[in-house]
């Protein structure tokens, strides 16, 4: 009996087939194989009199660096403040325990030594944000191996939504306004890295 209703439900399965109107399960989705249509009888679009402009895109809106921090001697220091007094700001976030983020300190101090003269080709700061805040015994370590002595400040844990920081160094630009110029960099550069980046982004602010 068995044999019987297998065979019969095969049967009507291939009948169903033949005949052209099996569903098809397609990622959850439910088709039906289409209908063939006489082209002869496909109604004409008709053009409109008046012709509805495209709408544009709205520019993105700036994403601004705003927060209240202090730096390594407990002065309170608000970013958007900071990045006013310059042209462009590089912030770079860092922690005692990251190998690349100390081991491009150095490079960072050379950049805050070179734009900190009077012949300096651009007015451009160096901002250091500090994460592993518990550490200040190893921050004064790295301070003294490095020679770091451009500003940092300490993290705040509301800077994670405006940058999205997933890794470690990763550095943004600021404008004057304290908006972020560009995307992010993630990972440790050498001087003339740098110097490529803050050349690219004060392109950006023309």
């Amino acid at each position: 009996m068995k044999k019987l209703i297998c065979f019969a439900s095969v049967l009507a399965f291939l009948c169903a087939g033949l005949a052209g109107c099996v569903g098809i399960e397609f990622n959850g989705l439910h088709a039906q194989t289409p209908e063939v249509t006489d082209s002869s009888h496909t109604p004409q679009l008709e053009t409109p009199d008046t012709v509805v402009p495209p709408t544009e895109t709205p520019a993105p809106v700036p994403v601004s660096f705003d927060f209240d921090t202090v730096d390594l001697d407990g002065n309170a220091v608000n970013t958007r403040e900071f990045a006013a007094e310059h042209e462009l700001t590089l912030v770079n976030f860092w922690a005692t325990w990251c190998g690349p983020c100390v081991g491009e300190m150095p490079e960072l101090q050379s950049l805050h030594e070179r734009f900190s003269t009077e012949a300096a080709e651009a007015d451009v700061a160096i901002l250091g944000v500090w994460l592993d805040t518990e550490n200040a015994g190893d921050l004064d370590a790295v301070l003294e191996y490095t020679g770091a002595a451009y500003p940092i400040v300490e993290f705040r844990d509301e800077m994670q939504n405006a940058v999205e920081l997933q890794y470690i160094p990763a550095t943004i630009f600021l404008n004057k306004d304290g908006d972020i110029v560009g995307k992010p960099v993630v990972g440790a550069l050498d001087v003339e890295g740098w110097l490529a980046e803050i050349e690219g982004r004060l392109k950006q602010l023309e």
